[in-house]
């Protein structure tokens, strides 16, 4: 019997021209896939009007503005924040999104152990006398916001609060 089904459509990708990795993670899919590049802070209604994904950082607005009228039906961002997406008006469309919490946390995790070893070399010590293992940890779990989070952290006494609370 013949098979009269129409051929696949072509899934069609924006995505922002600063975003690394868009075509090999595109490669992997099992799909024709069109990327059309374009630069998020100038992203246009026209620009995503035929486009059924699109891929965007913080600085693109992802909202009604945007979106009224075109064919996406997912919105990503590679970002761990979401407040550049109109979230209540994308939930009301049936338009499904996806952020990308933690996707900076290597790159945090290396600026915080090149500051320690700066540091420590600039005082002539060893990088574990600045801040223990155990301090580190402490602090990539509890995050602290403020001088007073930061010193209710074991191994920070008054001495590297005043000496680095404020870095």
């Amino acid at each position: 019997m013949p098979d009269h089904s129409l051929p696949p459509r072509r899934l069609r990708i924006v995505a922002d021209d600063n975003m690394s990795g868009v075509e090999a993670c595109c490669a992997l899919l099992d799909a024709e896939v069109e990327i059309v590049r374009r630069p998020g802070r100038s992203l246009t209604a026209a620009d995503v009007a035929d486009a059924d994904v699109l891929l965007v950082r913080s600085i693109t607005r992802v909202d009604a503005a945007l979106l009224a009228g075109s064919r996406v039906r997912f919105v990503g961002t590679a970002t761990i924040g979401t407040d550049h997406l109109d979230l209540p008006w994308l939930d009301t469309q049936g338009i499904a999104w996806a952020s990308a919490p933690g996707c900076n946390a290597r790159a945090v995790g290396e600026w915080v152990l090149n500051v320690l070893v700066q540091l420590a070399a600039e005082q002539g010590v060893p990088p574990y006398v600045v801040f223990h293992e155990a301090t580190l940890t402490q602090m990539v779990e509890r995050r602290p916001q403020t001088p007073q989070d930061f010193a209710e952290i074991s191994g920070v006494g008054k001495h590297k609060l005043a000496t680095y609370g404020k870095e």
